[in-house]
């Protein structure tokens, strides 16, 4: 299970108009788990990915400087569950039988 390594620091970084955040994950996870959760961020529409260093990976959260607290907080909430997401995501084999309802679905549509 791939958690959060709240014995570390985040590490914040400050650009122009955004800031960075850093949070340290509890090791190195994989890259295919790297992949599943860049994928999940970019469906929410989260500015957030994985970033693999030497030893650990990190989630980076970035979001404008000028951003209201609370949305601050929530854009890291979000961050944060989608580490389980992407762990569960990863463990669950794909449902062939609905996969091919919305394909078949899809190319009824096409023909209608």
């Amino acid at each position: 299970m791939t958690a959060i390594d709240t014995g570390a620091d985040i590490d914040i970084v400050w650009r122009e108009h955004e800031v960075a955040v850093n949070i340290p994950l509890a090791g190195a996870a994989s890259a295919a788990w790297a992949r599943r959760y860049d994928e999940l961020a970019r469906r929410q529409g989260l500015e957030a990915q994985a970033q693999d260093h030497p030893g650990r990976t990190w989630v980076v959260v970035t979001m404008p400087a000028a951003a209201e607290p609370s949305d601050m907080v929530t854009a890291l909430d979000s961050a944060r569950d989608l580490i389980a997401a992407a762990d569960t995501f990863a463990e669950e084999p794909p449902d062939a039988e609905q996969t091919a309802a919305v394909l078949r679905d899809w190319w009824a549509r096409q023909r209608a």
